[in-house]
């Protein structure tokens, strides 16, 4: 008899191990599944709309976006509130230093895009001054 009782208490414990498992992958993404909810009831941000005559920087990002990421810091302080608590901005620029010149920004906003983890407008502002940064 002694043996079912081990059987039973081993299945007992494979499955509350499981529930937990399950419970802490739940509760690791409620945050995030709460702030995806609330960006798509706000709607689109207003950086991320296209300038009206579609211009284009010469590295693929848009130039009215561009600029002003490079010239207010928007870049660095989005990087501050997204990707600096797992990142350091040297892990970025390692990364870039593989990209040829004229394709760092657009190959960094495809990533940033993949990663979810900031809306459009930051990863376009992260981009361009990682890119602008590549060149110092």
């Amino acid at each position: 008899m002694q043996h079912t009782i081990i059987i039973r208490m081993a299945w007992a414990v494979t499955f509350l191990l499981i529930a937990a498992a399950a419970a802490f992958a739940w509760g690791a993404n409620f945050k995030e599944r709460q702030y995806e909810a609330a960006a798509a009831t706000l709607g689109p941000p207003a950086l991320a709309a296209a300038p009206a005559d579609g211009t284009q920087a010469p590295d693929g990002t848009l130039a009215s976006t561009g600029s002003a990421a490079r010239s207010d810091g928007s870049g660095l302080a989005a990087f501050e509130k997204r990707c600096a608590k797992c990142h350091e901005p040297s892990d970025v620029s390692e990364w870039q230093s593989a990209e040829p010149g004229n394709s760092r920004a657009p190959a960094l906003f495809e990533f940033l895009q993949k990663h979810r983890k900031a809306p459009d407008a930051e990863n376009r502002a992260i981009a361009d001054y990682f890119a602008s940064q590549a060149g110092r």
